[in-house]
């Protein structure tokens, strides 16, 4: 896997940003994290660089709002603390970054990388299509599109998207996630 895994990008979200760019980067990999939130920044900057020596120093309650998938009540007040591992242990072998900004402006050159892996990404963008040739764009041939997340389409009371992207979703959804083939 290390040989053909060279370069990855994990978009949006304190989840991609700093789980699946630093998995990426721990297993030995360079990987790249995106984000345009404000917020996200903020908390990722936290995570990554003032906890990194830290190791389980924060408790956090990530099923406290969350009335469904409980076997009991207790389990909705289960901690969690973080951070399990050190942001900075990244072997010499791999490198992490992260990138500030939009999706379709921060990537732009074609056949740059190897993975796309997101996480609750796709269905944040105005415009999926948009972001679904972006990432054929600049993965490169035989490259990888990991989604892993829900496709609950927050702004799908946009109805130029709506109107043209019905018949282009279906064909994406048919197609394999090798290299995506040219939206026409």
């Amino acid at each position: 896997m290390g040989s053909i895994l060279r370069r990855s990008i994990s978009a949006k979200g304190l989840t991609s940003v700093v789980l699946l760019s630093q998995e990426f980067a721990h297993q030995g990999f360079s990987s790249q994290g995106n984000e345009w939130s404000a917020y996200m920044l903020f908390a990722s900057n936290y995570v990554l660089n003032e906890l990194a020596k830290k190791p389980l120093s924060v408790k956090v309650y990530p099923f406290a709002h969350m009335y469904c998938n409980n076997l009991s009540s207790e389990h909705q007040l289960l901690p969690v603390q973080i951070p399990d591992v050190d942001p900075g242990a990244i072997p010499k072998t791999a490198t992490f970054s992260m990138s500030a900004g939009d999706f379709l402006q921060a990537y732009t050159e074609a056949d740059q990388y190897d993975v796309i892996a997101s996480a609750f990404f796709v269905d944040t963008a105005r415009n999926i299509i948009a972001y679904i040739e972006r990432m054929y764009d600049i993965l490169k041939p035989g490259g990888h599109l990991i989604n892993f997340g829900p496709l609950l389409y927050h702004f799908d009371d946009n109805l130029e998207v709506r109107a043209s992207s019905h018949s282009n979703l279906f064909h994406v959804q048919t197609q394999s996630l090798y290299r995506l083939p040219p939206l026409s």
